[in-house]
């Protein structure tokens, strides 16, 4: 039971929660920053490289949220002029183009990442290894495909949607 729990949660709020750790830590650290900076005259050397590495994960991690809660940027106008019929199938049309997108650019930063990380390579001011910045791209693209099968199952099954939300 706890597990179905912890599933349920994570299918209702990971990117979410991602996102929003990444944007408080951003915040907090460029806070922390400017004070740092303009009233002590002592700056972090690592402050912007991490502000920059949150921004990306909260990015990339916010594509699989905005599928998930229907927020995605598109057009309407001609879905809407359309009979449902034909307005359903290109929504389908649609949600096809964007899983092969996702997994175009899923199978590419993976690549990528795979070979930063045969490099050894570490970011100039934390000296992590690059690698787990670059992660954030196949990991954000994966919960998007997961995401838009969701969608797209639950589109293809209208007496789902009562049970599972999405």
């Amino acid at each position: 039971m706890k597990i179905s729990k912890m599933f349920r949660w994570l299918d209702l709020y990971f990117e979410e929660a991602v996102c929003v750790i990444s944007l408080i830590l951003l915040s907090v650290v460029m806070m922390l920053q400017i004070i740092l900076r303009y009233i002590f005259q002592s700056p972090l050397p690592w402050a912007e490289e991490f502000c920059r590495y949150c921004f990306i994960y909260s990015s990339l991690f916010g594509v699989g949220y905005c599928i998930r809660n229907n927020k995605m940027l598109r057009v309407d106008l001609l879905v809407s002029l359309m009979p449902a019929f034909w307005g359903k199938l290109l929504d389908i049309l649609g949600d096809i183009a964007s899983l092969v997108f996702y997994v175009l650019f899923a199978y590419a930063s993976w690549q990528t990442t795979m070979k930063l990380m045969s490099l050894h390579q570490l970011s100039p001011a934390l000296q992590i290894p690059i690698w787990i910045v670059y992660l954030s791209g196949p990991v954000g693209f994966a919960l998007a495909i997961i995401r838009i099968i969701q969608k797209f199952v639950l589109r293809l099954l209208p007496s789902q949607k009562k049970e599972v939300e999405l």
